[in-house]
């Protein structure tokens, strides 16, 4: 019997809850998948973490297993989408930080709530009338908190054009707000987060 046939029996016994077949899975892709998961986090316990929940997710949906398909690609696709999970979980927690220095920064700009609102508005014209890809990539980086390694991994595309993209952004909304100091000002607290290294 050849590795893929062999495999195959593993997937069939793991799908009618065979608990010989799962410890059969896990010793044949734990240390690639934990490679490849610390690959990502750079923090060996979370990878860790992230590895028991990968397996304990591969259990519960064993039943959905198809043994023609590769189990060793829909173990990975498990780690990444948790590990994606976790990171937007911590980027919410974070966003809830930014949105207090947003309010700080908007207050120190203007009192006048009239005048506030119209400002605020203003700026969300200005991000949406960016180009389709360059608004994407501005709302994962700025509203979403991705870093441009992230972001180049979530669209498939290299660092260097989530840079561009975001250049190209930040330069098309301060262009909007060339005359208005007092935006301005926002907007460079708005900078010092675009251009941080991803």
């Amino acid at each position: 019997m050849g590795h893929k046939e062999e495999i195959s029996e593993i997937i069939r016994a793991l799908r009618k809850g065979d608990r010989k077949a799962f410890r059969s899975v896990y010793d044949l892709y734990e240390r690639k998948l934990f490679a490849f998961i610390y690959g990502y986090t750079k923090n060996e316990p979370l990878a860790k973490d992230i590895l028991q929940e990968a397996f304990i997710i591969l259990w519960n949906r064993r039943e959905t297993l198809k043994p023609e398909n590769s189990i060793k690609s829909f173990l990975f696709k498990i780690a990444y989408n948790t590990y994606i999970d976790r990171l937007r979980k911590k980027q919410n927690e974070l966003n809830v930080l930014n949105q207090w220095r947003y309010k700080r920064i908007v207050d120190a700009i203007d009192e006048d709530n009239e005048t506030r609102s119209l400002r605020i508005e203003k700026i969300k014209n200005a991000i949406d009338s960016l180009p389709k890809r360059c608004k994407e990539i501005f709302l994962l980086c700025k509203y979403e908190g991705f870093k441009y390694s992230e972001i180049s991994e979530i669209l498939d595309i290299s660092t260097k054009t989530v840079h561009a993209q975001m250049v190209k952004a930040y330069k098309l909304i301060r262009e909007e707000f060339k005359d208005d100091t007092k935006l301005l000002l926002f907007l460079n607290f708005i900078s010092s987060r675009v251009f941080r290294a991803g």
